[in-house]
């Protein structure tokens, strides 16, 4: 049995404390969001879409389209919509990868 830890909880917090005295035991293996995820992404061909603007579209747009074509599966971020004091980030080493828009911000000395 897996159990996917999320990445707001501390080892300290009750249920994250259990699932890691049973995988001391033997018992269960945890494992990060970000380390399923990026185990599912290695296991096919993926798309990693960014930039300033238009990610959500273009990645529903993308899944709709590609939906047509094979079995298709797709995260669009987490829901929050919000930055997160502590952020633990993670890396995905996507296949290909759409880049909408950038924008470059100069500050000017005054």
């Amino acid at each position: 049995m897996t159990v996917i830890r999320g990445n707001a909880f501390e080892d300290d917090q009750v249920e994250v404390a259990q699932a890691l005295k049973m995988e001391e035991a033997g018992e269960v293996k945890v494992m990060t969001y970000p380390e399923v995820v990026e185990e599912l992404i290695q296991q096919s061909t993926s798309i990693g879409v960014a930039g300033a603007h238009g990610k959500t579209s273009t990645t529903g747009l993308l899944a709709h389209v590609l939906s047509g074509i094979a079995p298709t599966s797709y995260l669009i971020g987490d829901g929050s919509g919000k930055g997160v004091p502590d952020p633990r980030f993670f890396v995905l080493k996507q296949t290909n990868i759409v880049v909408t828009s950038k924008i470059i911000i100069q500050i000017m000395p005054l």
